[in-house]
């Protein structure tokens, strides 16, 4: 899986061994990475902004800081501005990120 930030300076790439790395496009510089991730995508609207999920968490990660994180399974698919939308299942979650 992989998704580039709106500004198209940051790539997150999720492998086979469901880690992530999170990259510079411009430097190539590895910016941050985590292990079990098993979906990611990048704020539409904000360009340091990043959700992705593990096996039955949700993380929020904002440039620098630590991730803030929620219990929520399923895959996140989408983040723009405010909301997240995550699959699970069958159903859409639409989570609103205060």
């Amino acid at each position: 899986m992989v998704d580039i930030s709106a500004d198209k300076t940051k790539i997150a790439i999720v492998d086979e061994h469901l880690s992530m790395f999170v990259y510079d496009i411009k430097s190539q510089q590895l910016l941050f990475q985590e292990i079990s991730v098993m979906s990611v995508a990048w704020n539409l609207e904000m360009d340091d902004m990043l959700a992705y999920t593990t096996k039955d968490t949700l993380f929020i990660k904002t440039r620098e800081m630590p991730a803030s994180q929620q219990k929520l399974p399923g895959f996140v698919v989408g983040f723009k501005g405010s909301k997240i939308f995550c699959l699970s299942d069958t159903s859409m979650n639409t989570i609103d990120v205060p």
